[in-house]
């Protein structure tokens, strides 16, 4: 019933946990699919020592974890994709649990588990008020979470309808950063996600190479805006207040943030495209950055918010 997909660049010292964490799942009906990415370490030969016939092996040049995932959900032959990174792990029983929400919610494409954040001397579970109660399942809007919270679904603990990523679209190749955002946010339109209250899936995260360290360039800057617009034509009415509250707090946060790091004609192409998805003290806020480029307002607003708190 599901392809387990994992792309592999370069993670010798993780990737046997992750694969042991799936071939000793306590359900049997899956295959993993891992696409080697180029890797230029050992990860191929750890991989290689597994005996498995579950177990698919297929290599490229390095291209990117977007097109190496890709690549591993054309090649899955089942009808759901469950999507590992070769540095996450899952718990025992996160393919049992998700196939049974499956089966109890056939209807629905996205389906979600608990996850914790695994740091170097702290593990932290993801949590918010609006999860259902812990080790119970219920169907959550996208839109509303990520109006307040990190989203409830990252590529880790997530199985999608497969069908659903053919036609929604696949990741966008070459973006480097937040493309696992921008990709929740397309496959989320006119379906929610089906959460499964329970931490079955674990997320390392490399402080050096987490996402609030990278640069948004401004080619992914420009691609996430385009798919920003898109689906605000697209979603229902219900949602448009959530989207939009995610945009003036995300939008706003990221352009103070990396604006100073593009060229002048990189930032007023972003501008055309910002000029009319901002509202209220959100657009007032970006109206006088605009005009005063010199004064580091994403400093600021940081400062302002943590003394709210």
């Amino acid at each position: 019933m599901i392809s387990v997909v994992m792309p592999l660049y370069n993670k010798a010292s993780f990737v046997e946990k992750s694969v042991v964490s799936v071939l000793s799942q306590t359900y049997e009906y899956f295959e993993l699919v891992i696409v080697n990415d180029g890797s230029t370490d050992s990860s191929l030969e750890v991989i290689t020592k597994f005996d498995d016939v579950r177990l698919k092996i297929v290599s490229t040049e390095n291209r990117g974890a977007a097109a190496a995932r890709n690549l591993g959900i054309k090649k899955a032959m089942n009808p759901y994709v469950a999507l590992l990174d070769a540095d996450d792990w899952w718990a025992p029983t996160f393919l049992e649990e998700t196939a049974r929400a499956i089966t109890k919610f056939p209807d629905q494409k996205l389906f979600a588990t608990g996850r914790s954040h695994v740091f170097e001397h702290l593990t932290k579970a993801y949590n918010n008020k609006l999860l259902p109660p812990p080790n119970r399942t219920a169907i959550l809007n996208h839109y509303q979470v990520i109006s307040k919270h990190l989203p409830a679904i990252n590529m880790s603990s997530a199985v999608v309808l497969k069908k659903h990523i053919e036609e929604t679209g696949y990741l966008v190749e070459g973006m480097q950063n937040h493309e696992d955002h921008e990709f929740w946010l397309r496959l989320a339109v006119n379906t929610g996600i089906v959460f499964i209250n329970k931490p079955l899936s674990f997320y390392r995260k490399h402080i050096l190479a987490s996402q609030s360290n990278k640069i948004f360039s401004a080619s992914d800057f420009s691609t996430y805006l385009a798919s920003c617009k898109q689906v605000a034509w697209n979603i229902v009415t219900k949602e448009q207040k959530w989207f939009q509250t995610y945009l003036n707090t995300f939008v706003l946060l990221c352009y103070l943030k990396y604006r100073n790091g593009y060229t002048k004609n990189e930032t007023k192409l972003l501008e055309v495209k910002m000029d009319r998805m901002l509202t209220g003290v959100a657009f007032a806020i970006y109206s006088i950055a605009k005009v005063f480029p010199g004064i580091n307002f994403y400093k600021v607003l940081k400062r302002l918010n943590g003394k709210q708190k």
